[in-house]
């Protein structure tokens, strides 16, 4: 009745598989949790690897390392229920009753349902305080608040889906790094009239990245958001996208360059402030501006010169 997926990438999933597996046993349904790990450290696979034991537990290892979309779609091998269950390695069960509020939205015969992300209340400290913060004040949002902009509020780390519809859509195998594959999900969920469910029902973030990491892997969404964008060149998408709706305003009054050379000198200033303390996002919202609208003067072939310096060392 329901297949429990979770991509592992270097980490050590084995408290939550058995916390699933005592919460689906108390349920008495059909289930199957597959792990597919995409080329993680030699430590976590051993670590992991010994949940292949478990009558339940389905454990695959993939010799090279396919990105997040690719290997989202690779479930569809594996999965024998039509209901799939996506879960990020790196969470938490926040309830004991997870499992039967998710069960209640499959009863009524939801196609996609998106339960919510939490993240525990006690700060990190200052190396590692902006993906808490930005994550507190930016995704963790209640079922009320996510219903009033379903597709915009859709996230890949805690959600069901019909088997039949994500093989209609399908993960972008395009983008195989980190940042905004939920975003185009959403969108062409929205244009397919595919009702998203929000529910009440999260689960915690156990985040470990640094703010460094973090800076780079938003840096790196950026990039997926601007080839998307590019992909797609359709402004109904860029409206649907807070930062895309903002490089359209700079873009109607031409302030491209002038805004770029200004960032460029206080971004080294802003990336300091980030990388430190992550305690300000107003920052954060000028540093991915700040790369947005970079990968938007390269993909148009201006600037190559100024954006090509060596970045300043901090």
């Amino acid at each position: 009745m329901l297949s429990i997926c979770i991509p592992i990438f270097n980490c050590d999933v084995s408290i939550l598989v058995n916390k699933l597996i005592y919460l689906l046993d108390n349920q008495n349904i059909k289930y199957e949790i597959i792990l597919i790990d995409d080329c993680s450290d030699d430590k976590f696979k051993k670590t992991n690897s010994v949940l292949n034991n478990y009558k339940s537990v389905k454990y695959i290892q993939l010799e090279t390392n396919i990105g997040r979309s690719k290997i989202r779609n690779h479930f569809l091998n594996f999965a024998l229920f039509e209901n799939l269950l996506f879960l990020d390695c790196d969470s938490q069960i926040a309830d004991e009753k997870f499992i039967f509020q998710y069960l209640i939205e499959i009863k009524n015969n939801k196609k996609v349902i998106c339960g919510g992300r939490t993240y525990l209340n006690s700060k990190p400290g200052s190396n590692k305080f902006l993906r808490w913060n930005y994550g507190m004040k930016r995704e963790c949002k209640s079922a009320e608040i996510r219903k009033k902009n379903p597709y915009k509020s859709f996230l890949t780390n805690n959600f069901i889906v019909k088997k039949s519809i994500l093989n209609q859509i399908k993960f972008n195998e395009e983008l195989s790094t980190y940042g905004h594959e939920d975003t185009l999900f959403g969108y062409e969920l929205k244009n397919l009239n595919i009702e998203i469910s929000h529910i009440q029902n999260p689960v915690n973030h156990l985040f470990t990245e640094t703010n460094k990491e973090f800076l780079e892997k938003t840096a790196q969404g950026i990039k997926n958001l601007a080839y998307i964008e590019k992909q797609l060149n359709d402004e109904n998408f860029s409206e649907e996208v807070k930062i895309l709706k903002t490089y359209l305003k700079v873009k109607k009054y031409n302030l491209q360059i002038p805004l770029f050379l200004i960032l460029s000198i206080i971004n080294p200033f802003i990336y300091f402030i980030l990388k430190n303390t992550g305690r300000n996002l107003l920052f954060f919202d000028i540093y991915k501006i700040y790369l947005l609208i970079k990968e938007k003067l390269i993909y148009d072939k201006k600037l190559f010169k100024i954006i090509n310096q060596p970045k300043a060392q901090i």
